[in-house]
């Protein structure tokens, strides 16, 4: 049995792309395009387990050159997604669902052994709890949650909801929850404090872990994160 350091599980989507000019290019992508050739690129020994209708994308030629092994299953309908972009930057668009591949189920992966199933799907519905409960028996689990947010409506049109079994299904990622912390980023994101803390003798911050705070004066903080102070606010 083959074995692998992840395993990307997800819908190829067929992207209509319709930028501000009404300039209109359908692109094959989706989340387990992107984390796929995420992983492979890490040197992780990667697999990449996707469906789609064959008729609607050729997905050999998508994941051309990706260094990992990739697997296929047919459904019924590819997922598809027409973003009406309004502005130039991409920041404002309309999405509207135009398919929706069949749901994922555990019996249907590749039967290899992964040390992580990354699961990067597109809409509510791709994954069920059955399907991440299982793959958290074999190995763990990480999860793209934008499909268990994103749902398509009965006009076809596409919300953010609730993840209505978050409580449930979400330690099984092995999530950890909690604030934004300025200190122990593993990146350095440019940090920015309102200009009235640096007015304070002390403040008191997260220390980077969930249970643990630290206090000293702002200015050693914004040294220690290269933050900066400015009025932030805008009443």
């Amino acid at each position: 049995m083959k074995e692998y350091d992840i395993m990307v599980v997800g819908p190829v989507s067929l992207d209509h792309n319709i930028d501000y000019l009404g300039n209109e290019r359908k692109e094959v992508g989706g989340a387990v395009v992107a984390s796929g050739f995420a992983a492979a690129g890490s040197g992780a020994k990667t697999a990449i387990f996707c469906k789609s209708n064959a008729a609607d994308a050729d997905v050999k030629e998508r994941f051309a050159g990706v260094n990992a092994d990739l697997y296929w299953a047919a459904s019924k309908a590819t997922c598809s997604i027409r973003n009406q972009y309004f502005t130039a930057d991409k920041e404002k668009r309309a999405c509207t669902s135009m398919g929706v591949c069949d749901p994922f189920r555990f019996e249907e992966l590749p039967q290899v052994k992964t040390k992580v199933y990354h699961f990067a799907g597109l809409v509510y519905g791709d994954f069920d709890g059955a399907l991440l409960t299982e793959a958290a028996k074999h190995g763990k689990v990480g999860l793209d949650v934008q499909c268990m947010l994103r749902h398509v409506e009965p006009d076809k049109s596409m919300a953010f909801h609730d993840w209505a079994e978050k409580k449930e299904l979400l330690p099984l990622t092995g999530y950890v929850h909690g604030g934004c912390s300025p200190v122990g980023m593993k990146k350095l994101f440019p940090t920015v404090f309102h200009q009235t803390a640096a007015e304070l003798p002390r403040i008191i911050v997260s220390a980077g872990k969930i249970g643990y705070q630290v206090e000293l004066a702002p200015h050693d903080l914004a040294a220690l994160v290269r933050a900066k102070f400015a009025d932030i606010i805008v009443e």
